[in-house]
């Protein structure tokens, strides 16, 4: 089974379409994206696809591109 991806999980979070997703959508750019959000996208990609995340890269993290890299740093590939 493959993994899901990372703009699907985080669309899920928002309501929106994966879609109207890139790598620059996030925090207080995207619709949606406020820190509570924020919260619960790290959540969510942390148990769905086992990344875990330090307090320090979930405050500096804010955009689906710099999620994307802290996944790739931990071996972690999303189908997107």
């Amino acid at each position: 089974m493959s993994q899901p991806s990372l703009k699907s999980l985080i669309a899920q979070v928002l309501g929106v379409e994966s879609a109207s997703l890139s790598d620059d959508s996030g925090m207080n750019k995207t619709e949606g994206w406020d820190s509570l959000r924020q919260f619960l996208i790290v959540t969510e990609i942390e148990q769905t696809l086992g990344a875990k995340f330090t307090i320090e890269q979930m405050e500096r993290t804010h955009s689906l591109g710099e999620l994307r890299a802290i996944l790739s740093a931990q071996g972690i590939q999303t189908s997107d």
